[in-house]
């Protein structure tokens, strides 16, 4: 395995870690049985069949995720972290702070339901 697969396999189980810990974050605020024992995709579906508010919020959230990897990857990838132009930097400091954002917007939307 070359450098550039084991970043995207590091990045994989970021994405992969950070989706299960808000399924179970939110699983665990809506007081779903058993959640530790189930996937993120199944708490997703039946967070789903409960409030299609919070599965909007959810979503948003990994897009959010998603736009952020993908600029993390591609500066890593050119091995410009630590070494970004002020726009890079900016759009970086942008795409975390939405990301946070985004974040923060769940666990207030969690905060009313419980």
């Amino acid at each position: 395995m070359n450098d550039e697969d084991k970043k995207i396999d590091k990045l994989k189980l970021w994405m992969d870690s950070k989706k299960t810990f808000v399924a179970c974050v939110v699983a665990k605020k809506l007081k779903i049985q058993n959640y530790k024992d189930k996937k993120y995709d199944e708490i997703l579906n039946y967070i789903a069949k409960q409030d299609e508010d919070l599965l909007t919020l959810i979503d948003d959230y990994f897009k959010c995720c998603e736009n952020w990897r993908k600029f993390f990857f591609k500066i890593s990838e050119e091995e410009k972290f630590g070494n970004l132009s002020d726009k890079e930097n900016n759009k970086y400091m942008k795409l975390t702070k939405e990301r946070d954002e985004k974040e923060m917007e769940i666990i207030d939307f969690l905060g009313d339901k419980t």
